[in-house]
């Protein structure tokens, strides 16, 4: 067995003329022993700290500031981009709240005012009429598409053509026509 574990013999290899008895076997190993050397390495200086160089500093102000003794990561906390850049960074004032406010699609708008003109105000009744709200909005959406209306947020068709939404819908019909069947009754 032992020479089966030093790697001699194959599993399942009956003694014969190749088979290496106890002592040969342990002769090989000691040989094998003598001649592997152990990987030495370079020791590392674990309580070094890693320094950076100025060279790999592309922006010009933190360049004039960087500090070789630090390290990256102590040099980089140790300045605010309010200190760095103070006079680049624009006023609180001219920053905008919010971006474009979204607006209603003219073809949205008939409908809406449909639906205003029979609910008023009362979002939940306008979500429950499935003839007027044929896109089936829920509460939330007829509540958000009535502020637009009021607020006058609407895109007319040359708009929504020109933001590509338009091209290839056709016009909705007047609810007048809408309730013509194909006979003209």
């Amino acid at each position: 067995w032992l020479k089966y574990l030093l790697g001699f013999l194959p599993p399942r290899f009956s003694p014969g003329r190749f088979a290496l008895s106890d002592t040969e076997a342990m002769v090989r190993c000691k040989k094998l022993q003598k001649k592997h050397k152990p990987v030495k390495g370079k020791k590392k200086d674990k309580g070094a700290l890693k320094r950076s160089s100025v060279q790999h500093v592309r922006d010009p102000r933190l360049r004039e500031l960087w500090d070789e003794k630090l390290t990256t990561k102590q040099n980089l906390t140790k300045y605010t981009l309010k200190e760095l850049y103070a006079d680049t960074l624009p006023d609180p004032e001219d920053i905008p709240d919010k971006g474009k406010e979204r607006k209603l699609c003219w073809r949205d708008a008939d409908v809406v005012k449909d639906l205003v003109a029979k609910f008023g105000e009362d979002a939940a009744k306008m979500a429950r009429d499935h003839k007027i709200n044929i896109y089936q909005w829920s509460e939330r959406e007829c509540r958000l598409r009535v502020e637009r209306l009021k607020k006058g947020l609407i895109n007319t068709e040359h708009q929504e053509n020109i933001a590509g939404r338009g091209l290839d819908q056709e016009k909705v019909l007047s609810r007048k026509q809408k309730q013509r069947n194909e006979f003209g009754h």
